[in-house]
């Protein structure tokens, strides 16, 4: 059993480590590249070749699998590491940063919804929305995941 935990938590801190990753790269550049314009063109075709109902489907089926995997991933954290004061406040500030992107991103993305909405407009603009304050929070969930992640690494593997 310990080892199917310690194969999910390295996992989870993989993901989380690719999570991080990619909003680094999104960060760090100030202006805009060949690879940012090809990202925003397949955002703007795919806005262009499905309904706005369908990647709203989409984004949301995504965000509440990879929403369960974190919820696995932060349960696992508290049944199995014994946290120390200032890691109890990291698990309970990256659970409340998650909710709060989770939420966000629910609200964003309601509007590809409405009818006549532009839905090549809404992708563009979250994409290029990343030097927003809303990306704290992001930040904040991802790094307390990165956190937790080896803390749950190191407990199930010095623990067994």
């Amino acid at each position: 059993m310990m080892v199917m935990i310690q194969c999910y938590a390295i996992f989870w801190l993989l993901s989380t480590i690719t999570s991080l990753k990619l909003i680094m790269n999104r960060l760090g550049t100030e202006d805009e590249d060949e690879k940012q314009r090809e990202e925003r063109d397949e955002l703007e075709a795919m806005g262009k070749m499905f309904s706005g109902e369908f990647i709203s489907r989409m984004f949301i089926l995504i965000g509440a699998l990879l929403l369960v995997f974190d919820c696995v991933g932060f349960f696992l954290t508290y049944q199995y590491v014994e946290f120390r004061p200032w890691q109890l406040a990291v698990f309970y500030i990256a659970l409340f940063a998650l909710s709060g992107d989770t939420v966000h991103n629910i609200y964003r993305y309601r509007g590809l919804r409405a009818e006549g909405a532009d839905v090549s407009a809404i992708l563009t603009e979250s994409f290029d929305d990343i030097k927003s304050g809303w990306n704290l929070l992001s930040l904040a969930a991802i790094g307390g995941k990165l956190i937790l992640g080896v803390l749950l690494v190191l407990w199930t593997v010095f623990s067994a």
